[in-house]
């Protein structure tokens, strides 16, 4: 079998967003991202999105996530989408159980998103946070509090 080969052009040649993702963790048990997608400083958001979560202007940006080698299978896999925050670009996804769907927690995580108009696609991997460790998990919860002031995550 030949190994997956993604390829990824762009013409873009003004500033790049920054998309920053975070790990920790959530209910003190399971596997945690947060972060922010913003451009010239300022949050990327969207003002109207179906039910769904698909963004229905263009200024609305979902972020993917993936899971590697979870309980969906090995290698990566899809996880979920959503919608970044208004005002701050942010966003906050746990690992935890989502209705039918098996806990994603996986040993590395991705998240990819669009960036504003025709800039590259943003990519972030990283692994997960491992042991809960109170301490760190604190500093995390305090850098959230300072993100979220208009858009709490709902699950901290």
């Amino acid at each position: 079998m030949a190994p997956a080969v993604e390829l990824q052009l762009s013409h873009w040649s003004g500033d790049l967003p920054e998309f920053v993702v975070k790990v920790d963790w959530v209910y003190r048990h399971y596997d945690h991202l947060y972060g922010w997608l913003k451009y010239k400083g300022t949050g990327v958001y969207g003002f109207r999105s179906t039910t769904y979560g698909a963004p229905l202007d263009k200024w609305g940006r979902n972020v993917f996530v993936d899971t590697y080698d979870s309980r969906y299978g090995r290698g990566w896999k899809r996880e979920n989408g959503f919608l970044t925050h208004r005002w701050s670009g942010g966003f906050c996804y746990g690992f935890y159980p989502h209705g039918n769907r098996p806990i994603g927690k996986g040993t590395q995580y991705r998240a990819t998103v669009m960036g504003p108009g025709v800039t590259p696609i943003l990519f972030w991997q990283g692994a997960a946070p491992g042991l809960f460790d109170a301490a760190a998990d604190e500093i995390a919860n305090q850098e959230q509090r300072s993100i979220f002031t208009n858009a709490k995550c709902r699950h901290r």
